[in-house]
């Protein structure tokens, strides 16, 4: 359970971005441990959780979408999209940057670094975030995927704009090709970002697949580029080696951001590593397990309750070990 948050350094200050729902029990205590070692902003829905009030207790800087009738308005043409939902946390996060922003016009300074969180950290007693580390390596965008990422001020900055680069040039056009930064895509971490979840020339098929773990994907394509440009075109030639469902195929989130960080000039690299202690895989908690460890404990109730009748117990007995 985390128990405190520890930075780095004591200069500049980083702003901690929080945005859709409030996952897990003890959002609110998450997020006001992060406000001990920078500023908190917080974006997410009127109704999507519970803590909502005990947050806003907490931490000055929420926002809900509600607030703004052209936010509403943008949310509301996603729903209107048949797979349009999977834009909403960009939306927010977009939200969260025009937070940032005026919190440092009215303070008359910017922040050091910038960090895109989420409430279900899962992590050591203690959080320590390199942050002088992240400040100093403008080239580069620390990530956990597309749930948790950080870096220097701009460069986080620069990442505006992924909703509408998304809408131009991911969304419905799987069939398109991503021309790829052959050399800042090898220059970054394949942990870091579903980079293996790409689009590549079909020509790359036969030494890639879907069985293959990032690293292992990243050095067969390192051995086998020179048979491709990949800055050509090879749209209609094109092998995934992710299975899309229709919805996923629309807009892949992971892929798409990973892309989209190289499009705009940057490399990426693990933020576990920096940003919580050593030996920790993950900053997010399985939700899977969780997920299924939920249904095990609620499976076991149902059944006691089963149980108590005489006839069900009996057929039990009788069947429910096969």
């Amino acid at each position: 359970m985390l128990k405190r948050v520890v930075r780095q350094s004591s200069d500049g200050r980083p702003a901690f971005l929080f945005t859709g729902f409030l996952r897990g029990d003890d959002a609110d205590r998450v997020v006001e441990l992060f406000q001990e070692a920078g500023d908190v902003f917080v974006v997410t829905n009127e109704d999507c959780s519970a803590m909502l009030d005990e947050v806003r207790r907490r931490i000055s800087a929420v926002a809900t979408v509600e607030d703004d009738e052209s936010w509403v308005a943008t949310q509301n043409a996603f729903f209107d999209m048949e797979y349009g939902r999977g834009l909403l946390q960009w939306q927010k996060f977009e939200i969260g940057l025009q937070l940032i922003r005026q919190a440092e016009a009215h303070a008359g300074k910017e922040y050091s670094t910038i960090y895109k969180l989420r409430t279900d950290v899962n992590c050591q007693e203690s959080v320590y975030v390199a942050d002088t580390f992240h400040a100093t390596n403008r080239s580069c965008v620390f990530m956990d995927s597309d749930k948790l990422f950080g870096g220097h001020r701009d460069t986080i900055m620069a990442l505006d704009g992924f909703v509408a680069h998304a809408l131009e040039t991911y969304c419905g056009k799987h069939d398109h090709y991503w021309p790829l930064d052959f050399d800042r895509l090898i220059a970054s971490d394949f942990t870091a970002a579903k980079f293996h979840w790409l689009k590549y020339p079909r020509a790359l098929a036969p030494f890639l697949n879907r069985r293959l773990d990032a690293l292992s994907f990243r050095q067969h394509l390192l051995r086998n580029i020179d048979l491709v440009d990949l800055s050509a075109d090879y749209s209609g030639e094109l092998m995934t080696c992710r299975k899309d469902s229709p919805e996923s195929a629309w807009f892949p989130s992971e892929p798409c951001f990973a892309h989209y960080v190289l499009h705009r000039g940057f490399v990426a690299q693990g933020l576990a590593d920096h940003f919580v202690g050593p030996g920790k895989k993950t900053l997010l908690e399985n939700r899977f397990d969780h997920d299924l460890k939920t249904a095990r404990s609620q499976a076991k109730k149902l059944l006691a309750q089963a149980m108590k009748h005489k006839g069900f117990r009996r057929a039990y007995q009788k069947h429910g070990s096969r």
